[in-house]
């Protein structure tokens, strides 16, 4: 058993490894890809973290221009998610100075840690076998490749929708409080990071149902998580004061 377990993981790390090869290649390209000016923006906000301080609270960009129709944006405000992602790239700028390869790097090392929940989820709920074969496909599909290594949120936004997952079932299996703790630090990090995790609370709510059935009703933890949407809350509450640096589009009402 134990070095069936050892060949597995084996395994898993030259997943892992195949894939961190397939990202890298000319990782130093410029943002003119597709979503170039999402990408663009993000990068500037992490690049302005360095060249006028760093200011988690007050994102901006390099442009000037309307974010919202009937409004000036003078002060190139831009809010949408809290700037973790950039505020980590700007870290990685501070030490190696300002390369979009690095930028594209801390998207691939999130990329590559979501292929670890992936993998722990589907060995989980089927089999270790089939847990690699998951990681492999996230590793090698193109579209996986290239929304992997963008300098945007979602790589990030993905590890930590799929971490939520992954220990929200180990906290419903084990009842340990460290891991309970690292439910709500995850779920609060999804939520703050794109509105879409929320249609993760489907497969939550299924495996609430499958251990206590109507009885979930009584357990005060599950309610205590309710808690972990007022970080969303207080960061729409703050963004709301600045109408000028949200972007918006007709489309999206």
């Amino acid at each position: 058993m134990l070095k069936k377990s050892w060949f597995i993981y084996l395994c898993l790390g030259l997943i892992l490894v195949l894939a961190l090869i397939l990202r890298l290649y000319k990782i130093d390209i410029p943002l003119a890809d597709h979503h170039s000016w999402r990408q663009a923006d993000t990068a500037a906000v992490a690049r302005n973290f360095v060249k006028e301080g760093f200011d988690f609270f007050h994102p901006r960009i390099d442009n000037l221009a309307t974010l919202r129709p009937g409004t000036l944006n003078d002060e190139r405000y831009f809010f949408v998610e809290p700037p973790f992602y950039q505020a980590i790239v700007a870290g990685f700028y501070r030490l190696f100075g300002v390369k979009e390869s690095l930028a594209r790097l801390v998207s691939i090392f999130f990329s590559l840690g979501a292929m670890i929940f992936l993998f722990l989820l589907v060995s989980r709920l089927v089999n270790r076998w089939v847990g690699l074969l998951s990681a492999f496909f996230m590793a090698v599909l193109p579209y996986s490749i290239f929304y992997s290594r963008v300098i945007m949120p979602e790589p990030m936004m993905l590890f930590a929708s799929l971490g939520m997952l992954w220990f929200f079932w180990l906290w419903l299996e084990k009842q340990k409080n460290g891991f309970y703790f690292w439910v709500m630090i995850f779920i609060a990090w999804a939520l703050l990071m794109k509105v879409f995790p929320l249609f993760l609370l489907l497969p939550m709510f299924y495996l609430l149902w499958q251990k206590y059935g109507w009885r979930f009703i009584k357990e005060k933890k599950l309610w205590l998580l309710l808690l972990t949407v007022l970080p969303l809350l207080a960061w729409r509450f703050w963004i709301g004061r600045f109408p000028e640096g949200i972007p918006t589009n007709i489309w999206l009402f």
